[in-house]
């Protein structure tokens, strides 16, 4: 009866075999980035990258416009303080 049955259990066994073969080439192929789907990730992350530096750009400048303001207040406070308004 062994005999009988050795036969059969090669081609399960290879069976059994490819389907785990099988199994961890799918594992393996969805652990795997395209060179397009690395490309279109760095190009979103470019994308933000800039818009994070437009808003830097554009905070820096209405900073340096209030600091501007303020320091026109601060002059003509200065001067009222000093009496200098009146000249």
């Amino acid at each position: 009866m062994t005999q009988a049955n050795e036969p059969n259990d090669f081609p399960r066994e290879i069976d059994r075999q490819l389907r785990h073969l099988n199994r961890r080439v799918e594992r393996l192929e969805e652990t795997q980035i395209t060179t397009q789907e690395l490309a279109r990730a760095f190009d979103r992350v470019y994308d933000d990258t800039s818009a994070i530096r437009r808003n830097l750009r554009d905070l820096d400048q209405n900073v340096d416009r209030r600091f501007d303001e303020l320091n026109g207040k601060i002059d003509i406070i200065m001067r009222y303080i000093t009496g200098q308004n009146n000249s």
